[in-house]
Formats: C-alpha cells, sequence, structure tokens
C-alpha cells in the first residue's frame, strides 16, 4: 500500500485513488474477521469457505467452554444460530 502511496501523481484526488482498495480491503476483512488463524487462512487459501469453517469451529469453542460455567452464565443465551 506504501508503494502504491508513493507512485501516486501530486495533485491527484488521494480520496478517489485509495477508496476503491481500501473498500476491498475492508470487505476482504468483514468476511475474515480478526482471529489469527482465520487470517492466516486467508493469506494461505484465500478461500471464504475456509474462513467459515475455522470461524464456526471457533464459536463451538465458545458455546462449550460457556457451558463449563453453567452455574454462572446462562449457557442457552450464548448459543449464535436460531
Amino acid at each position: 500500500m506504501y508503494q502504491y502511496f508513493c507512485s501516486v501523481k501530486s495533485g491527484k484526488d488521494y480520496v478517489s485513488a485509495f477508496h476503491e482498495r481500501m473498500t476491498d480491503h475492508y470487505r476482504k476483512y468483514l468476511i475474515i474477521g480478526g482471529m489469527p488463524e482465520c487470517v492466516q487462512s486467508w493469506v494461505n487459501n484465500a478461500a471464504p469457505e475456509e474462513i467459515t469453517a475455522i470461524q464456526e469451529e471457533i464459536i463451538s469453542f465458545y458455546e462449550n467452554d460457556f457451558t463449563k460455567h453453567s452455574g454462572k452464565v446462562n449457557s442457552g443465551r450464548v448459543h449464535t444460530k436460531c
């Protein structure tokens, strides 16, 4: 991104020059999220279906962890699937 920034000619509208690229990166972030395993999978394979599988596995781990503490937390409220 820095190299691209340096290559933009002086006087060009920087907002429009970066808008499309930043929007693309934002869309990828919405799909990938910020979990390290998801990011690494995206870097290696760029496969959205793999990201979804990893995210579902992470959610399952969290749900199972909450059930261990069922006396303190109503684990039924943690489930993400309707």
